[in-house]
């Protein structure tokens, strides 16, 4: 375990993060991770299915996002994207969360990933065919939308 720790601390410092403005959205991306991740995708889709599952947004939690190829993936214990709380032992809440973005971005990603937080986060579960179509909802908006950043 240490020396996946210090694989993953070596593999991030030479890649700087940043935040989505107004949002608790950090992005860590790895210098071999294919292609870039969206803040503004991700807190787009965070901001359209808080709406859709009626979270008040000061109860939205914080994500920090690691982007990692699919080799770092692997060695880190993270084959596949996937989403990670991460606790406060003391007071046992949620401090925020990990999403893990393993090889190319993709918007159903994005999607899936808030979704499974917020849903996470809210203690609300909804039914398979809600969460579907919230998820396509999602997906439609980020394909019609055109980055200023060209994301």
């Amino acid at each position: 375990m240490q020396r996946i720790l210090i694989f993953l601390a070596g593999l991030f410092l030479v890649v700087p993060a940043f935040a989505a403005p107004g949002s608790g959205i950090v992005i860590l991306s790895a210098a071999d991770a294919p292609g870039k991740v969206s803040v503004e995708r991700i807190a787009a889709c965070e901001r359209l299915i808080a709406q859709d599952l009626k979270i008040n947004e000061v109860d939205i939690p914080r994500i920090v996002v690691m982007h990692v190829s699919q080799r770092a993936g692997v060695a880190a214990g993270v084959p596949r994207t996937t989403v990670r709380r991460n606790y406060d032992a003391a007071n046992d809440q949620t401090v925020y969360y990990e999403f893990w973005i393993v090889g190319e971005p993709r918007d159903i990603d994005y999607s899936a990933g808030v979704m499974n937080i917020l849903e996470n986060r809210s203690g609300r579960k909804v039914e398979e065919k809600e969460r579907m179509a919230i998820l396509q909802r999602a997906v439609r908006f980020l394909q019609s939308t055109v980055s200023a950043y060209g994301e």
